[in-house]
């Protein structure tokens, strides 16, 4: 009976000891708890850098560490960025003081990001040339404002990729995101002596002496006692109080629309007030060859304004010497219809040609030089008065 009992006691504790064991495998997953596997190590290597390279990191797997700081490490021309799993910064970005859970053994390197420095030339100019800024890459500088900088005859107009100012223009005191080490230049604009304000049909107009001859420095957004004179660009009027209005050639002229499509009679020399204010004219087209001969090579990029023009590959962008700043209004078609707005401006002249054609001035996006053309009077397009 002893004996019975003793192997029932046995029997008891081996279904409770496989039991426990069942137990266990089944909360691990169906896995078996073993040894512990070995760690993942995790190495530094500051990448051409100077400084004291980090010691490395031992993690068990599925654990996690926190990457180092990278404290102490530097190199000339750079700043420290993290860690990358590449040495050429090709790979997986990590930052600094990041978790990290390591699937093996690694090597992280330092991730080092350019530092761009920004150094001015005033150009000719006097006074004290702005300090250089520095800026890592990617990210922007407010440029220097100029302020206190001068020289004779001119005006500073900002800066420039050239020093003979043919380069990229950007505003004083602009944003500004470099991509490379670069010197800017003192941009300097010729004074044209001012030739201050004009007031006409409730508006100021600022006006500009080139060649001797005084001419508006806007367009003209005229639109007669009646309000029905030149259209604005696709009838929004916020583009008449940028661009001022596009007129016909009889509106330019101030004459019956019949004159689209018959001789009026105006040579080269003709002077017309047309729409103008009492004392100014509308420009013929020999005062036009006078003004681009005043101004010399490359007229369409010194009149053009530095601002309001589309920018993009093949811009041509413009220096605004004279002050005259062109900005593209773009045309109406015969049709009514309308086309090229930040892109091309064109003003009538008084010399017509035949019965349908009149010769205008243009300029262009791409293009440093300002065009003359015949185009049907019916064509909308700006008007800049010349005072007699």
């Amino acid at each position: 009976m002893k004996k019975t009992k003793y192997l029932y006691k046995t029997l008891m504790m081996a279904a409770v000891t496989a039991a426990s064991i069942f137990m266990l495998f089944s909360a691990c997953g169906n896995n078996p708890v073993g040894p512990t596997q070995n760690p993942y190590t995790i190495s530094y290597s500051i990448n051409g850098g100077s400084g004291s390279t980090p010691s490395l990191q031992m993690v068990n797997a599925r654990g996690s560490v926190t990457l180092r700081s990278g404290s102490g490490i530097t190199r000339s021309g750079f700043i420290f960025g993290g860690w990358n799993t590449n040495s050429d910064g090709t790979g997986t970005n990590y930052n600094a003081g990041a978790s990290f859970t390591p699937s093996s053994n690694i090597t992280l390197f330092a991730k080092w990001d350019p530092v761009y420095t920004v150094t001015y030339n005033i150009n000719g100019g006097s006074g004290t040339t702005p300090s250089s800024q520095t800026v890592n890459a990617g990210n922007s500088v407010s440029l220097a404002s100029g302020s206190g900088l001068t020289r004779s005859g001119f005006t500073f107009g900002g800066w420039n990729t050239n020093s003979s100012g043919t380069g990229t223009n950007y505003n004083a005191s602009s944003s500004f995101t470099p991509s490379s080490n670069i010197t800017l230049y003192a941009r300097w604009i010729t004074v044209s002596n001012d030739g201050g304000t004009l007031s006409y049909g409730g508006q100021n107009y600022r006006t500009v002496i080139i060649g001797g001859k005084r001419w508006m420095a806007e367009n003209l957004n005229y639109s007669g006692s009646g309000g029905n004179v030149g259209v604005c660009y696709n009838g929004n009027t916020s583009n008449c109080n940028t661009y001022g209005r596009l007129y016909t050639w009889t509106e330019a002229m101030n004459i019956s629309s019949s004159y689209n499509s018959s001789t009026y009679g105006s040579g080269n020399n003709v002077q017309h007030q047309g729409i103008c204010p009492s004392g100014w004219r509308l420009p013929n087209d020999n005062d036009w060859n006078n003004l681009v001969s005043a101004v010399g090579s490359n007229a369409g990029t010194k009149l053009k304004s530095q601002t309001g023009w589309n920018t993009g590959s093949g811009y041509i962008p413009g220096t605004d010497e004279f002050g005259f700043s062109a900005l593209p209004g773009g045309y109406r078609g015969t049709g009514g219809s309308f086309g090229s707005v930040g892109s091309y401006s064109g003003w009538w002249s008084a010399t017509e040609l035949d019965a349908s054609n009149a010769r205008h001035r243009d300029m262009v996006w791409g293009y440093s030089i300002a065009f003359s053309d015949w185009l049907g009077k019916s064509y909308g397009f700006s008007v800049r008065c010349l005072q007699d």
